[in-house]
């Protein structure tokens, strides 16, 4: 039995402020549209808390301690590949930046 295969390691946090909204992200690539948490993958030789500090401040500019919650994977359909992502959230009070990768807005959790 063959025990070798592809995992692709990948980070998801979700980001409450002081009135309970949910900060999402507009995903602007065709083959994945839509709203997402901020997150991204894990890079070699990197801990999956560490990416996701990492990527929060690359996607969000904010430099936040996130608290695993949860770990979710799934079949890539198109690739094959396991997908495996650690899932966090976070508090804070801070303004987002102006410019930032993708639109960040809030949203409640009726909106989701």
């Amino acid at each position: 039995m063959n025990r070798n295969f592809e995992v692709e390691l990948t980070t998801l946090c979700m980001i409450r402020n002081q009135k309970n909204e949910i900060l999402v992200q507009e995903r602007q690539k065709k083959d994945w549209p839509g709203w997402t948490f901020p997150g991204g993958h894990v890079e070699k030789n990197e801990g999956m808390e560490t990416a996701m500090v990492r990527e929060l401040l690359e996607e969000t500019g904010l430099v936040l301690k996130p608290q695993l919650v949860g770990v979710a994977e799934w079949l890539n359909d198109c690739s094959g590949a396991r997908e495996l992502a650690t899932l966090f959230i976070a508090e804070t009070a801070a303004k987002l930046p102006e410019e930032t990768e993708q639109p960040l807005f809030w949203v409640t959790e009726k909106e989701l």
